[in-house]
């Protein structure tokens, strides 16, 4: 068994906070790896109007994939930072962009010690936030109606959560 220090994924569009390391503990055994140490993650999709589908968002080291990327993940990032949530939360990483006006697939990633905190509390959070915007502010044409749970994303997605507030 042995630990090492593992910084969160940074892709093009990913914020995360300066300081943010986990503690990866992982114990081999026979010829496969378990991790005994992740930090929380929950994987989110979100729809957005006013942008339109091209080719090059399924590319993601094209230019346009990289700046709505980012312009998404910095409009996650500032609401979910402006909740009660905000310590908890160490990074938010757009995984990929799908057709349907443009969906997006995010995820969420916490601090290693943080214990009581949902996914259901994260949507909410946003949602509160989204449904308080007006248009003006949401220039990426975000759908409040639109925000999903994954749950056990991305390795068998077995069915989704359509997100509300009530």
């Amino acid at each position: 068994m042995f630990t090492e220090d593992v910084k969160p994924q940074t892709t093009p569009g990913a914020f995360t906070k300066p300081s943010a390391t986990f503690k990866s503990t992982v114990q081999q055994t026979q010829s496969s790896f378990v991790t005994a140490e992740r930090p929380p993650t929950f994987f989110f999709e979100v729809t957005m109007v006013n942008i339109e589908f091209t080719e090059e968002l399924n590319n993601p080291t094209s230019e346009e994939f990289t700046s709505l990327a980012s312009q998404l993940t910095e409009t996650i990032w500032l609401y979910l930072q402006e909740s009660y949530l905000a310590e908890d939360i160490v990074s938010v990483v757009i995984t990929r962009f799908r057709k349907g006006s443009v969906i997006a697939d995010y995820e969420v990633n916490l601090r290693q010690d943080t214990v009581d905190v949902t996914d259901l509390q994260v949507r909410d959070v946003f949602l509160l936030a989204l449904s308080n915007i007006t248009s003006k502010n949401n220039s990426l044409g975000i759908q409040v109606d639109s925000l999903y749970v994954h749950f056990n994303y991305p390795t068998f997605p077995i069915g989704k959560y359509k997100g509300c507030l009530a």
